[in-house]
């Protein structure tokens, strides 16, 4: 027969910290869930501030602040404020490093602070079927920065260049193509081909060469027929973007009009397209 254990005060001492433990992680687990839910059924690819956070939970603000400070280590997720991003609603540019993240919580303003699911996380929860024809949707809900930019061959240009359904303004800095009233309001234009490219500029490779640049944000917004289109123009590799389209595009700065042919005798650092955190870079 067998006997019932003899539950002594050591044991129960040693069995509470398990349980906080646990309950710890079943807390942090409900905390990263709501981020991720919230992140990738918002209309944007939002965060979610850490008081409304809170109160979706039902938890005290400190309990939350703990757990996302224990998540932001781990580097599961990533936090913004007015003072890392302009919109801190939507992953602009990235993240700042932990340790700058983890200063946000102590300020008071946390109804601006907000919280968002890192790569690591999401790559192990997003499923690419769902995305299957909008390649630049899944970028964005696996993560990427809304303004890290693709390059595309010139050639992508030509198919809305020569369609007169098309207003096509290429200023060499940036341009931008749109369809024109007279076909968004025809019946027989298909609702695919309705189309904005709110922005593009031009990028170039260490030798010079030049490349069609668009933010993230901007491919995302193309239906998926023509999201398939730039998808099969897209070039790899590292590449810089004008810089006076960065700083107009990014920094708000309409900067100085530099010829293209000064900007590619300058020499700067290289970065992939869209490579994870940080700026876009220029020359």
């Amino acid at each position: 027969m067998m006997k019932n254990p003899k539950i002594t005060n050591s044991t129960c001492q040693q069995s509470k910290p398990g349980r906080r433990r646990k309950r710890f992680e079943e807390q942090s687990n409900a905390v990263l869930q709501e981020v991720t839910s919230h992140y990738l059924n918002s209309q944007d690819f939002n965060g979610i501030s850490v008081l409304r956070l809170a109160d979706r939970l039902k938890k005290p603000l400190q309990d939350v602040k703990a757990i996302v400070a224990t998540l932001i280590e781990t580097e599961v997720v990533g936090i913004l404020d007015t003072r890392s991003d302009v919109n801190p609603a939507i992953i602009g540019l990235g993240f700042e490093p932990k340790e700058e993240q983890l200063k946000k919580l102590d300020r008071q303003a946390l109804d601006h602070v907000y919280v968002y699911p890192r790569p690591t996380h999401l790559e192990s929860v997003v499923d690419p079927a769902q995305y299957s024809s909008r390649p630049y949707v899944l970028d964005l809900a696996l993560g990427q920065p809304q303004l890290s930019f693709r390059s595309f061959d010139l050639s992508v240009l030509e198919f809305y260049r020569n369609d007169p359904r098309y207003t096509y303004e290429n200023r060499d800095i940036d341009g931008y193509i749109a369809i024109s009233d007279e076909f968004y309001g025809s019946a027989e234009m298909p609702e695919k081909d309705k189309i904005l490219l709110q922005s593009f500029g031009f990028s170039f490779d260490k030798n010079g060469n030049r490349a069609v640049a668009v933010f993230l944000r901007y491919l995302a917004n193309l239906s998926s027929e023509h999201q398939q289109i730039w998808k099969a123009k897209e070039l790899s590799g590292p590449r810089h973007l004008h810089p006076d389209y960065f700083k107009s595009s990014v920094v708000g700065d309409w900067g100085e009009g530099h010829p293209i042919f000064i900007v590619c005798s300058r020499d700067g650092p290289s970065k992939p397209d869209g490579d994870g955190y940080g700026p876009p870079q220029p020359f």
